[in-house]
């Protein structure tokens, strides 16, 4: 999950900043807009604050809303990124249409390059970042003054918004972007991993946070239909589908049955919720939410181990209290050299120490 901190308000430049503060390959927005303008991207503080400010060079002009989404289709962008992309920008289009009264097709855009960078520059960043198909979370959206088309934006889309200032803190194409990605609204405490850098000088910083951010729940389900091999079967595949971790608690349940709560550690409940019904024949699954998750630093390297006349590659997970080799390369040892699975786990522990001194 991607976390918006809007406390300052959105812009699309803000919006973009941040992704590139976060780690999105400013060379590859360059690319994408190669003919449409230039574009730049520099360290700057707001209110002690470090951020990053995305610079668009441009010609002020108006441009009509089909010439410009055929100007985003003409770029040599993936799909996905073309898809998010125009729908920021018919987001805009469709606000201009409502807010002047006239159709889609007889609106014009003003600083309609400003509009194609910065929709194309987020898509691509995005998509960048890998987290164009993810789903986000917005704070309480901080504004002041509104134009109409801001106005009708937030008004269509129910962004919800608290005024703070007399300013234009949320301009169209911001409000645009978070309509395009659709998030939750509520405010969370978490440290962004990338800050965006607003044209204006504020008391306060101005700047957009964002932060990747994992939603943790616990998925139950009281199953008491399945042989234990059914329930294997399932805490394999939900593992496989991405769960971080599964396992059961034998139990007694209603008219003396013998059945099985099953537990998941998810950060796609909805995923995993669907996986668990469909793969136990449960008629419902609860979600709990979990307030903390205390994690070690881990790391994981593959050792290539000499074993008899050959070489087995062993991935080994290490954190700050010691190493443990992964279980199935040390199953696959043991069957490769016929010895038991605690004398391939010893003789890989030695190795491993010796290679490490």
């Amino acid at each position: 999950m991607i976390y918006l901190d809007c406390g300052s308000g959105i812009a699309g430049d803000m919006f973009v900043g941040a992704l590139i503060d976060a780690g999105a390959d400013h060379a590859r927005i360059g690319k994408a807009l190669k003919g449409v303008a230039k574009t730049s991207a520099s360290n700057v503080s707001r209110a002690g604050v470090k951020a990053v400010k995305f610079h668009v060079q441009f010609e002020p002009d108006s441009r009509r809303y089909y010439d410009l989404a055929r100007t985003v289709r003409s770029l040599k962008l993936k799909p996905r990124v073309r898809r998010f992309a125009l729908r920021v920008l018919k987001v805009l289009g469709e606000a201009e249409s409502r807010a002047h009264g006239i159709t889609l097709r007889r609106v014009h855009l003003h600083e309609a390059v400003d509009c194609v960078v910065d929709s194309v520059a987020a898509a691509v960043a995005l998509d960048d970042l890998g987290w164009i198909d993810m789903d986000f979370t917005s704070s309480i959206v901080s504004c002041g003054f509104n134009a109409p088309a801001t106005m009708g934006i937030i008004s269509e889309y129910g962004i919800p918004v608290r005024h703070v200032s007399d300013r234009e803190l949320v301009t169209p194409t911001g409000a645009a972007i978070l309509a395009a990605l659709n998030p939750d609204y509520r405010d969370m405490d978490c440290s962004p991993s990338g800050f965006g850098a607003g044209s204006m000088r504020l008391k306060r910083p101005n700047v957009l946070g964002v932060a990747e951010s994992r939603e943790l729940v616990i998925l139950e389900s009281n199953i008491d239909d399945c042989t234990p091999e059914q329930i294997s079967y399932s805490m394999s595949s939900l593992m496989k589908a991405g769960a971080l971790d599964v396992h059961t608690i034998p139990c007694v349940m209603k008219k003396g049955r013998i059945g099985f709560l099953v537990r998941v550690l998810s950060d796609r409940p909805g995923e995993h919720a669907s996986k668990i019904m469909s793969e136990t024949g449960s008629l419902g699954v609860r979600v709990h939410p979990l307030e903390y998750r205390y994690e070690l630093p881990r790391s994981s390297r593959t050792f290539k181990l000499r074993f008899g006349r050959g070489y087995e590659e062993v991935t080994v997970k290490f954190t700050p209290n010691g190493f443990k080799p992964e279980y199935d390369d040390l199953k696959r040892v043991a069957e490769a050299h016929g010895i038991s699975f605690k004398e391939a786990g010893d003789r890989v522990n030695w190795k491993v120490r010796k290679r490490l001194g």
